[in-house]
């Protein structure tokens, strides 16, 4: 029965997101990211993230974009 609560709670929060989700699409106020520019800046985040991580060699391709990112530190 536990399981039961804890689907029906799921799926109210879940469709309570969506519908926030389209009001604010909906919204002629809304801010509008272009996707290549949203890539770019998620890719930037990956390169800063494997520097900081101390990786030397990494290459790794997102499975929605096709985007390569190589990562070659000369030392």
């Amino acid at each position: 029965m536990k399981h039961v609560h804890e689907a029906a709670a799921y799926d109210k929060w879940f469709r309570a997101e969506i519908e926030a989700a389209i009001v604010e699409a909906d919204d002629p106020k809304t801010k509008w990211v272009p996707n290549e520019d949203a890539n770019n800046s998620w890719a930037i985040k990956r390169a800063e993230l494997l520097e900081r991580i101390g990786n030397t060699h990494s290459k790794f391709k997102t499975s929605d974009y096709d985007i390569v990112v190589d990562m070659t530190i000369s030392v």
